[in-house]
């Protein structure tokens, strides 16, 4: 038994601040996915590509995964830990976001 797929991946974010846009953060990627279940070799997957993978990391996007990262982590601080715990980490976070958006010159 085989099954392949033909598969093309990207991944966009929207860049927030002065120039709101979507930004690409892998470019686009195609490649094939094989799974295979066979008595003499096995079972298993096999991804192959002959694109390279370009990743787009930029200050923008950090901003972004810090706050995403941040709101994550206090949502679950707050509904385990309760609001001592997140008032401290807010104020651990607007510091280094501070020094995020110094880097990215937003």
């Amino acid at each position: 038994f085989q099954l392949t797929l033909d598969v093309q991946l990207w991944v966009d974010y929207f860049k927030l601040g002065a120039s709101r846009s979507w930004e690409p953060l892998i470019e686009p990627i195609r490649g094939f996915l094989l799974y295979e279940k066979s008595e003499r070799r096995g079972q298993g997957f096999t991804v192959s590509s002959n694109s390279p993978i370009h990743m787009n990391v930029t200050g923008a996007f950090l901003l972004i995964l810090d706050e995403a990262v941040s709101s994550f982590s206090r949502s679950i601080k707050e509904t385990f830990f309760g609001d001592e715990q997140a008032r401290h980490d807010s104020l651990i976070r607007s510091t280094s976001r501070q020094a995020l958006e110094g880097v990215a010159g937003t």
